[in-house]
């Protein structure tokens, strides 16, 4: 081993090269030592960041998986904090919860394979939840318990299984006042839907009658305390579609009639002419800042891409919010459907089973299926 530069000879008395040789030993250890104390300070920086980020993005320790992201229990106000509209979280019932602001909430369904999203509307005074719930063998009235203790009426959207199957659970319900709607009152004043309406049949679904609180007139007011929510009808997807306009926040919540996913026009009682004489009225509230929300959350009502599975699943779910673009890019596709006649260039023939169709993209949000053309005569 060749000696340290500052030992310049071989020949050094034999206490020279000793002393040489431990003072360059005590600057290895010194140097060694140094790069050890460095090494270990960049561990504990890098796991002080890593724990900081985890804190950040799962908040506390203590926090339960289910309830991280919602909102505390009405006894107990929530702190008012911004929307965080691509957060939600499962609370234990098969329901999401993405909170839209401090008045108003998603309810997802992401293991029911229409994949509904329901809307709690808060105001000062009462709420309004919009639709039910599709799934008929769960409770979404667990759900959305802790999220206020104002009283709930309930509003179908329309009367297609997927948007009744929770209305079950509830007392105070109120449903459009069309003649549609009213022919379905039986003897003892109790609303019957029958299978070629709800269209459930599929599933087993026997939707259990109930009786309507409040009848709503196309054009009524619904007053919340605060919040003013317009009923709209708007027939088209079924008979009985429903909108609501909220005004004063510029929202309008759609049901069946819009939403980012497979639009139907194809379904028994749906009527493509009168889809697009309504989405024309329905255009008339829209403007550059309007923001609509619809029944399903963002993926093709009728497949099982993206579903959730897991101990965490439902994190991370988000409705699609549409916009003005995708209301008038919806217009567009409604007059090529109403004009086109046998010609089916450009579309995808489907059957489901609900009916033959022809599928059309409209959009990177949209896709109508319409009814498929009758066969040419031979």
């Amino acid at each position: 081993m060749p000696a340290p530069a500052s030992c310049s000879s071989l020949h050094l008395r034999h206490s020279s090269y000793t002393t040489c040789f431990s003072h360059h030993r005590r600057s290895r250890q010194r140097s060694l030592a140094s790069v050890l104390a460095s090494f270990a300070a960049s561990v504990a920086m890098a796991v002080t960041m890593t724990i900081g980020l985890m804190v950040a993005l799962c908040g506390p320790a203590n926090a339960s998986v289910a309830g991280a992201h919602l909102p505390a229990p009405a006894s107990t106000p929530a702190t008012p904090s911004a929307p965080c509209p691509s957060t939600s979280a499962l609370d234990g019932q098969g329901f999401a919860i993405e909170r839209l602001d401090e008045h108003h909430y998603a309810i997802h369904e992401p293991g029911y394979w229409q994949r509904n999203v329901a809307y709690l509307i808060v105001g000062s005074e009462r709420a309004l939840l919009f639709d039910p719930g599709g799934s008929a063998g769960k409770d979404i009235r667990r759900a959305i318990a802790h999220l206020t203790d104002k009283p709930i009426l309930v509003l179908p959207s329309h009367l297609h299984f997927d948007h009744i199957g929770g209305l079950k659970h509830f007392d105070d319900i109120a449903l459009i006042d069309l003649p549609f709607t009213r022919q379905l009152i039986g003897d003892d004043g109790r609303v019957r839907v029958p299978a070629e309406i709800h269209l459930g049949k599929r599933e087993g679904f026997d939707p259990p009658p109930f009786r309507v609180t409040q009848w709503l007139a196309p054009g009524h007011a619904i007053e919340l305390g605060g919040l003013t929510l317009d009923v709209l009808s708007l027939p088209g997807h079924s008979a009985d579609s429903t909108a609501l306009i909220e005004r004063n926040g510029n929202r309008i919540w759609t049901g069946d009639h819009l939403y980012a996913g497979e639009l139907l026009a194809h379904l028994p009682g749906s009527d493509v002419k009168q889809y697009l004489v309504s989405h024309r009225k329905l255009l008339e509230y829209v403007d550059t800042n309007t923001r609509i929300f619809g029944g399903h959350n963002g993926v093709p009502a009728h497949c099982d891409r993206n579903e959730s599975t897991g101990p965490n699943a439902g994190e991370d779910i988000a409705v699609t919010v549409l916009r003005r673009g995708d209301a008038f890019a919806f217009a567009e596709a409604l007059e090529r459907a109403v004009v086109r006649e046998d010609d089916t260039s450009g579309g995808t023939p489907m059957e489901d089973a609900f009916g033959r169709g022809v599928r059309y993209p409209i959009n990177e949000h949209m896709t109508l299926i319409e009814p498929a053309r009758p066969e040419p005569v031979q």
